[in-house]
């Protein structure tokens, strides 16, 4: 297994925020259209909530970002 440092960038999409004109959508059947504009987001802006536990977890590192 490779050290993270060794290993090339990547990108994930976190699904956080769409923008895209109504007819590139229905042209390009794609969410993110032909040219995309890439955000880089930290690990803690890209936390997904899907379940309660992830609620709990994102609800943890909230309130340790507040002290």
């Amino acid at each position: 297994i490779p050290n993270a440092k060794d290993m090339e960038p990547y990108v994930g999409e976190t699904m956080g925020l769409y923008v895209i004109r109504r007819k590139e959508l229905f042209e390009s059947r794609r969410r993110v259209g032909y040219h995309p504009y890439l955000m880089d987001v930290s690990d803690i802006e890209a936390i997904d909530i899907d379940t309660e536990e992830d609620f709990k977890f994102a609800e943890i590192v909230w309130k340790g970002m507040r002290r």
